[in-house]
């Protein structure tokens, strides 16, 4: 023992450690006064009336067990914490140890203990306020992910600023003489509106500081250190500074500034600072230095260089290297909101005028605007003069000018007539309702043309074959194909078409029904100039037909839904069934994701649903993409989205809703945030929530 340092943590534990064992050597039992010795808070706690009820288990964190439970006394819940390990009175002690350091750090960032004591089967506890939150490593990692809307609730600016709070409770820590040694985002808790706690005060050690005897009297070195599990590790891999890990380290108020440049480093990337697939591994890392620069480590992520030069230093292996106090890591970081350059990154001069231009960007704006007025107004000047020697010569040849301007407007008139015919035929493309008959006399004209080019009238043939399909000429499409015999290869296919139809419907001035047009448009061929077709032939027959009822027309907007997905054959057990003042339609489980041909105007008419007269539609089980889509459906009522899957995510999906004039919304329970729910309910839309696993009437 004759080495033995007192204001050395390291050595009390070895001390601790050597007088357990000796007296557990002996074979006997400690007597009353040698336990007290052993553990002076334990017993210093007088008996008192437990006073809590209706405990629930919370989880379980470092050496503690959580559980929630009732304050009778003060009226409040509260958070019970009961050791792990309590066989032994040691082990009692080291649990009350962290209770009694933590009831000494008054802070608003540390959670208070509003009671130690020993319940009625002789096991320690402590009561702490029930702080509700998301851990932090929770939030960094949520703010990667894409859809989950966290990314803009903890902008990066949010997220330094927790990190800021988290520093001033270090600076008091340190200001008290106090280490915490396991600084993690898993020990910081962040409440709904900003606050933020330090948990977990397990491991923290009182440290002797000479200059400082008002401290090292109020927080008891021989007490508050701990005296058990001498030689275990002590912290978090990955968190851990390499002196916690090396034999010879001697942990210091450094100790904290390196676990805090990698919980800054873990908001940056999300990631802990050294590779490792495994604890030791990134212990080994970690010992020897081998940090990643926060751009390396992720470099898909625009990370800025200032805070990943901050980073870096407060990452050094050497204690030295590091930032001397947390309190400079704090202004670090606050320097880089506040739009300078950190000492840490040595900015060059033109990093720091740009700085600069951005911290003062109103003058900046205005200098800049007063440059480019001036060099404009100093250009017009110059050019008008520079103009008024040349307006004589110009006049002169004005006319002349003129005459082979008109000269050469002529001729490029009718270049332009031919290169737009010529580009008609090459797109192949049919047009809509405003375009189609435009286009029809265009081909009529070039098709009574001597001499056309042979595969100009190819495409000619092939345009005007698809223009009479549409309008459901078959017969036209017959004689076509006859009269160019020496293309039969590539018109056998519309020959097919025509000649299947033709025995439906005889008569080009008639009209296929809604379940003969249904099978028109579920014909197998697909190519996206068919595509057109088919949805020429929607337009034409829905001008061209009386309106139908709902149910019969049903066919036709499943088939031409398959057309528009490119999915053939789905939808033939889909019926309508009907309501009060409409009917139902159940698409749930359907692979559409469009619902509106790329041409077809929501202002124009009602799409493909529009005549089926819904007054309820249900969706769930499949994709949404773009529910604008309904917006015409004047009498739908109710939207059924049970287990969808959403693109754009809520914000789009919910931004879309509110603007249909849907007065009923089904939606799955826990599947969407509240926020959006509520600014539903407040539109005056009736949002209905039905529980998993269960299916709406």
């Amino acid at each position: 023992m004759q080495n033995f340092n007192s204001n050395d943590p390291a050595s009390f534990r070895e001390m601790g450690q050597k007088l357990s064992g000796f007296l557990n050597a002996e074979g006997r039992e400690l007597s009353e006064e040698e336990e007290k010795e052993v553990s002076p808070i334990l017993h210093s706690l007088d008996e008192m009336r437990y006073h809590f009820t209706g405990e629930e288990f919370l989880g379980e964190g470092g050496e503690k067990i959580l559980s929630k439970a009732y304050d009778t006394q003060s009226d409040r819940n509260v958070v019970i914490a009961r050791p792990r390990r309590r066989d032994t009175n040691m082990e009692k002690e080291e649990f009350l140890r962290e209770a009694r350091l933590t009831c000494k750090l008054q802070h608003p960032n540390i959670l208070p203990i509003h009671e130690i004591g020993i319940d009625n089967d002789d096991v320690p506890y402590f009561i702490m306020r029930l702080f509700e939150g998301e851990e932090l490593g929770s939030i960094a990692r949520k703010r990667f992910e894409s859809d989950s809307g966290y990314s803009g609730r903890y902008p990066l600016e949010e997220m330094l600023e927790i990190f800021l709070k988290i520093c001033d409770t270090v600076i008091y820590a340190h200001s008290r003489n106090v280490l915490h040694l396991d600084i993690k985002p898993a020990n910081i808790m962040v409440g709904r509106y900003g606050q933020t706690m330090l948990y977990d005060w397990g491991m923290a050690a009182v440290i002797s500081d000479d200059s400082r005897k008002d401290v090292t009297e109020t927080f008891d070195a021989d007490i508050l250190n701990t005296l058990l599990h001498a030689g275990t590790l002590k912290g978090t891999p990955g968190y851990m500074a390499p002196e916690q890990i090396a034999e010879e380290g001697v942990e210091s108020y450094a100790t904290d500034i390196y676990a805090l440049g990698a919980v800054l480093y873990h908001i940056l990337t999300g990631t802990i600072p050294v590779r490792g697939s495994h604890a030791q591994e990134v212990m080994l890392n970690t010992r020897d230095g081998k940090v990643v620069r926060p751009r390396l480590r992720r470099p898909q992520l625009s990370i800025p260089g200032s805070l990943g030069a901050i980073t870096i230093k407060a990452l050094q292996r050497e204690p030295e290297n590091r930032y001397r106090t947390v309190q400079e890591l704090h202004d670090e970081v606050t320097r880089y909101l506040r739009g300078f350059a950190p000492k840490a990154e040595r900015a060059n001069p033109v990093k720091r005028l740009q700085l600069l231009m951005r911290r003062h960007s109103k003058v900046a704006t205005v200098i800049f605007l007063s440059v480019l007025v001036l060099m404009v107004v100093t250009g017009f000047f110059y050019s008008r003069e520079k103009m008024q020697g040349r307006r004589l010569e110009a006049a002169r040849a004005e006319a002349v000018l003129n005459l082979n301007h008109f000269q050469e407007q002529q001729a490029v008139s009718e270049k332009l007539y031919h290169d737009l015919r010529e580009f008609t035929a090459e797109t192949g493309n049919l047009g809509t309702l405003r375009t189609y008959r435009l286009l029809d006399k265009i081909l009529e004209q070039e098709l009574n043309k001597d001499d056309l080019d042979r595969e100009y009238l190819k495409k000619l043939v092939r345009m005007k074959v698809m223009q009479e399909l549409a309008q459901q000429n078959f017969n036209a499409v017959k004689t076509l194909v006859e009269d160019y015999p020496h293309w039969w290869q590539w018109l056998e296919l519309y020959d097919q078409i025509a000649t299947r139809f033709i025995e439906i419907k005889p008569d080009d001035t008639a009209q296929l029904s809604d379940a003969d047009f249904a099978l028109f448009l579920d014909h197998p061929f697909a190519r996206q100039r068919y595509k057109e077709l088919k949805s020429l032939a929607f337009d034409l027959h829905m001008v061209n037909t009386e309106p139908a009822d709902p149910e019969s027309y049903l066919k036709v907007a499943i088939a031409m839904l398959n057309v528009i997905n490119d999915t053939r054959e789905w939808g033939g057990h889909v019926k309508l069934e009907p309501r009060k003042s409409g009917y139902h339609l159940d698409l749930s489980g359907a692979p559409y994701r469009i619902y509106v041909f790329s041409h077809m105007l929501p202002w124009c008419y009602d799409g493909v649903l529009g005549k089926l007269d819904l007054v309820s539609l249900d969706l769930s089980h499949s994709v949404v993409n773009n529910i604008w889509e309904f917006q015409r459906l004047e009498k739908l009522e109710t939207l059924i989205f049970l287990d969808i899957k959403m693109v754009g995510g809520d914000v789009n999906f919910f931004t879309m809703l509110k603007a249909l004039p849907t007065k009923r919304v089904v939606l799955r329970e826990g599947a969407h945030q509240q926020r959006f729910i509520d600014e539903l309910r407040a539109k005056g839309t009736e949002v209905i929530l039905v529980a998993p696993d269960e299916m709406y009437p």
